[in-house]
């Protein structure tokens, strides 16, 4: 069995890439984090760090260990903050959205929750929409806004946010006097995800 502290010192060595620094940050003697290590590789009998001279790097094994120690570390946080309605909240946030997005509609918002909770870490993230979804089904994400119809995945909470109507604006004149006719009889899907309605 695998100890949670064990985890956080595998987590730390990796952080600083030293062991001596690593025990200097944790207050442990060096040998008390060999030891550490040591029974994590021995429980899953494969080698954490290379030690190769001078230069400490993870393993391949290390590098997958190394992840999933991260996840295991933040759920167990959450875990102990269970039922203390007054803990103040901490730790990284980690929101996925469009740059779009993120500039005319989340910048206050982040702004506002940083100065009521001045000891979450906000991170960012700017990609298209398809990638967050898919970034937030890896655990790779926190929380995501995406500019397209709700998300079918059954592993994720959707919540419908804000339905913002689209207007499309043609010189007068037009050659095509039945394109917008079209338009509203059927809808258009645009490669971004966003829907035109037909109601407009």
């Amino acid at each position: 069995m695998i100890e949670i502290r064990n985890l956080r010192t595998l987590v730390k060595i990796a952080e600083l890439g030293s062991y001596t620094k690593a025990a200097q940050a944790l207050g442990y003697a060096q040998s008390t984090l060999t030891f550490q290590v040591g029974a994590i590789e021995s429980h899953y009998n494969c080698p954490v760090f290379d030690r190769t001279g001078k230069t400490l790097k993870l393993t391949a094994f290390g590098e997958q260990l190394l992840e999933y120690s991260n996840s295991v570390l933040r759920e167990y946080d959450n875990l102990e903050q269970l039922g203390k309605s007054d803990a103040i909240p901490q730790g990284c946030l980690r929101i996925g959205a469009p740059e779009s997005l993120t500039l005319y509609r989340l910048y206050p918002l982040i702004i506002a929750y940083k100065s009521a909770y001045p000891q979450v870490e906000v991170r960012m993230i700017n990609s298209p929409c398809e990638l967050l979804i898919k970034d937030l089904s890896a655990g790779q994400l926190d929380i995501s806004f995406v500019l397209q119809p709700e998300c079918m995945d059954e592993n994720l909470h959707t919540e419908l946010l804000l339905e913002e109507k689209m207007c499309l604006v043609a010189p007068a004149g037009h050659t095509q006097p039945d394109f917008f006719a079209r338009i509203r009889g059927n809808g258009v899907l645009h490669r971004k995800g966003m829907q035109l309605s037909p109601g407009i």
